[in-house]
């Protein structure tokens, strides 16, 4: 089973089972705050979700390109600021769907190529948070526009 979350600002999500090895969403928290300090290292990110009919028109090697990336690749760490978004169970692009999410809030005109991965984070089992931004609002740093999105697979 596949589930995707999309939180709203100001909204709060409390689950009604158990988290993994977690009593509460609480005992999550608390072992999450005790990891310690983040440290930045440099890594590449590539394209990992499928090549749809239009890449491949103009990559036709991007499946094989793929499979070699993600067969060299330990995956990273927990988190990942910028680059690509990781593939989560073939879903698709994160950064790309979010110029077609539903929002009240937000004018949703954009093309896909309009947004970046700000950040995303695979700290939980089954899981992946993503945090997507216009390009624009980057640049303007109106990080009051982030989209976050959750793909998890419980």
């Amino acid at each position: 089973m596949f589930t995707s979350v999309r939180l709203s600002r100001g909204s709060k999500v409390v689950p009604d089972y158990v988290i993994y090895d977690y009593d509460s969403p609480g005992d999550l928290d608390a072992e999450l705050r005790g990891i310690g300090d983040l440290r930045l290292v440099p890594g590449v990110s590539l394209p990992s979700t499928p090549p749809d009919d239009e890449m491949l028109d103009r990559h036709p090697h991007a499946q094989t390109l793929r499979d070699v990336w993600s067969d060299q690749t330990d995956g990273g760490g927990d988190w990942q600021l910028g680059g690509h978004a990781a593939n989560f169970d073939d879903y698709g692009d994160p950064v790309a769907g979010s110029a077609h999410l539903e929002d009240d809030d937000h004018d949703r005109d954009s093309h896909p190529d309009d947004w970046v991965l700000l950040a995303q984070w695979c700290g939980f089992p089954g899981g992946i948070v993503f945090w997507t931004i216009r390009r624009q609002d980057l640049a303007e740093r109106r990080f009051d526009r982030v989209e976050v999105q959750m793909h998890a697979n419980p």
